[in-house]
């Protein structure tokens, strides 16, 4: 049965209660009438009929039951049974039901308030499309620790790798927005060609960065995020290709970036610029070009993964080119790392992000033990009182005389007279149970062995009671 037809089935139970059991009255009576005319065209009798066809086809009500079960009636009845049940406890005690609630809200409260702040960091993937293809490349320490990049290390990556399909990278930069009314610090990136391709990403407006873009002495062009474009200039959509100040150097807006967009490996960049180094200078060894101060990003190929793009990395690295030189601080000869951009995003939090996801998961428990707990007081004093009742209802069994000691009416017999009882003084307990109680009847002893008890000069049994004067 498909889910719908059970959530069909449910409401049916639900709504035409009625005309269901009338349903199968109707079907049940028809099968039986049918089977009756079979018999009765075969010669037997039409009482006769009717009673081996009852016979024949079971028991009316455990065939509705089975109805009821197979149209799911009796699990829908149990449970509005269940909720008006407990409603109804809810209602009669406000106090207690008061207390469960706030202790089972703060606990609740708590770990979905923790949940809700761990999960898109920890749990969900990053708004990139393919984001498990999008990975952190970094150079290693004699220590094993990690390192950024050099530009040309990223260059001679760039050429000889074919596990990546886009290669980046970036570097913080803080530029000063000035303007005719109140210039401003922001915090940007200056990037390479290929930075918004490795995350999957363009802009919304205009255009992206190109290979022409990214050269030494290139023309000066700027991409600004959704809120310095909102915030600055007022959402103009003919920003594109104007001009703006930074640093004292015009910069021509080539494009905006998506509301959506978030930069993870700078979340407050409101700005990127290419990064424009020289390619030409390789083999001069003092420029910027082979400082450790780059973070690269790439993309993978589809079907490959990280084992892939290590392996080759480290190939790469044992074996150098002459195109490609490298001084004693970036021989490679620890090999690189790839990890995913979201391990290195979460890598530092990670820990503490568990831990508190963890002490906010054993707040739940103690909440739940805490009810738990109140529940079973709650049932235990329900218990006391019960077999409190049971034991004060009957004055003569609270002073130890057996309820049964009386006759059928309740009253005590008396005399010589004999009365018939519903149960007589002698109460079953076993064939190997021997015990003694005494009777109120004029302080009678009498020994009770199965359901007979014996007394000297009379005998009671279980349907009448002598009493000797």
């Amino acid at each position: 049965m498909t889910l719908w037809s059970r959530l069909r089935s449910w409401f049916s139970a639900i709504l035409r209660r009625s005309s269901m059991e009338n349903e199968m009255d109707a079907e049940l009576r028809f099968h039986i009438d049918a089977y009756a005319e079979d018999l009765i065209r075969a010669g037997v009798e039409r009482k006769e009929a009717l009673r081996r066809a009852r016979i024949e086809f079971g028991g009316i009500e455990r065939v509705k039951e089975e109805g009821r079960d197979a149209r799911s009636a009796n699990l829908v009845e149990s449970l509005v049974q269940d909720l008006r049940y407990g409603a109804s406890n809810m209602l009669r005690t406000p106090g207690f039901t008061a207390i469960t609630v706030l202790t089972l809200a703060l606990g609740i409260g708590a770990t979905t308030a923790i949940f809700s702040a761990v999960n898109p960091i920890l749990f969900e993937s990053l708004p990139y499309p393919d984001a498990d293809r999008i990975m952190m490349i970094s150079d290693l320490r004699g220590d094993g620790s990690r390192l950024d990049v050099t530009f040309h290390t990223y260059r001679e990556l760039l050429e000889r790798n074919h596990s990546f399909e886009a290669l980046a990278v970036t570097k913080p930069w803080r530029p000063t927005l000035t303007s005719p009314t109140q210039p401003e610090r922001l915090d940007g990136q200056r990037v390479s060609a290929a930075y918004f391709p490795a995350l999957g990403v363009s802009p919304a407006l205009g255009r992206d960065f190109d290979l022409s873009d990214d050269q030494v002495n290139g023309p000066r062009v700027v991409i600004l995020s959704d809120v310095l474009w909102k915030r600055r200039f007022g959402g103009d959509r003919t920003i594109v290709g104007r001009q703006v100040t930074l640093d004292d150097n015009l910069y021509s807006v080539i494009g905006v970036m998506p509301s959506a967009f978030e930069n993870v490996l700078a979340p407050r960049a409101e700005l990127w610029s290419p990064l424009q180094y020289d390619t030409r200078n390789i083999t001069s060894v003092q420029t910027r070009e082979w400082g450790h101060h780059l973070r690269m990003i790439g993309r993978l190929r589809p079907g490959l993964g990280s084992e892939q793009a290590t392996q080759e990395f480290d190939t790469l690295a044992r074996n150098p080119e002459r195109e490609f030189p490298r001084p004693t601080w970036a021989l490679l000869d620890q090999g690189l790392t790839v990890n995913s951009l979201q391990h290195e995003v979460t890598e530092n939090v990670r820990p503490a992000l568990l831990a508190v996801l963890g002490a906010v998961l054993l707040v739940l428990v103690i909440a739940c033990v805490n009810v738990t707990n109140l529940l079973l007081s709650r049932r235990i004093r329900a218990t006391r009182r019960t077999w409190r009742r049971a034991h004060t209802a009957d004055p003569s069994t609270a002073h130890g005389e057996p309820a049964s000691c009386r006759d059928g009416r309740g009253r005590r017999p008396g005399g010589g007279e004999t009365r018939r009882t519903g149960v007589n003084c002698a109460q079953p307990s076993g064939a190997a149970t021997r015990r003694r109680h005494r009777c109120k009847w004029h302080g009678a002893r009498f020994r009770i062995v199965g359901d007979h008890a014996d007394r000297a000069g009379g005998r009671i049994d279980s349907g009448t009671a002598r009493v000797p004067q």
